[in-house]
């Protein structure tokens, strides 16, 4: 997969400037995590590899086509689960026993088969977020995208889910962009890690973690070394 390259991407506000000549580049293939302080510009990222944001500069390989799990849910309210997820493969797969099966099949594997028929008013916030979850991984998109997704959920619901991702990313490797504030998502998640700051944002901290994934222990001496080098740098 391509990585996503950033050429002096410069961004603001009439009243604020948020980037200036920004370079960086995402590797293809891998979770990339950005952590920063709350409107450092996070998002903003996120924004212009949607096409959302008017910027000057360029994005090389800019993805075409981008999957999306929000921090709230942003699922229709007024049909079922099963048809907010059938709705985000209608292209992709036009036969419909064939879209069903995809949608059983992930609805499985993220323990959400009992909520298929129900509204999405009538299920727990965990259990949205794994729609969510199911609806971005069927979605046949090139690049993920997460904005805070794990965001005022317990540590036991939030390590639970970032363990369902880790198993579904596994299996397709797509690219993957994750905005955050907490340093817990970077180590549990990240392949590589930026750390946003100043005004105009720039990055003032990267590095790539490599211990695998699964074997990733926040008390572990190693992963120990690059939460307190993340820290430093984002106070």
């Amino acid at each position: 997969m391509n990585d996503i390259i950033f050429k002096n991407f410069s961004f603001s506000y009439p009243d604020k400037e948020i980037y200036k000549n920004f370079n960086t580049v995402f590797p293809g293939g891998k979770i990339n995590v950005v952590l920063g302080a709350s409107g450092v510009g996070k998002t903003t990222l996120l924004n212009a590899l949607t096409g959302l944001s008017c910027f000057d500069g360029e994005i090389e390989n800019m993805p075409k086509n981008v999957s999306y799990i929000f921090q709230n849910d942003r699922l229709v309210k007024t049909i079922s689960v099963e048809k907010n997820l059938d709705f985000v493969l209608k292209n992709a797969i036009p036969d419909k026993t064939a879209r069903k099966n995809a949608i059983y099949d992930m609805a499985e594997l993220l323990e959400i088969s009992d909520v298929l028929k129900r509204l999405p008013t009538e299920i727990s916030g965990g259990q949205a977020q794994r729609v969510q979850m199911a609806r971005a991984f069927l979605c046949p998109s090139e690049v993920m995208l997460l904005d805070e997704p794990f965001k005022g959920l317990d540590v036991s619901l939030k390590t639970r889910l970032i363990k369902k991702f880790l198993e579904l990313w596994g299996r397709d490797g797509r690219t993957v962009v994750l905005v955050t504030h907490d340093v817990y998502d970077a180590l549990l998640m990240g392949d590589k890690v930026f750390v946003l700051s100043g005004s105009p944002a720039d990055i003032v901290y990267e590095t790539e973690l490599t211990v695998e994934k699964s074997e990733r222990n926040l008390t572990d001496a190693v992963v120990t070394k690059y939460r307190d080098e993340i820290v430093n740098k984002i106070i």
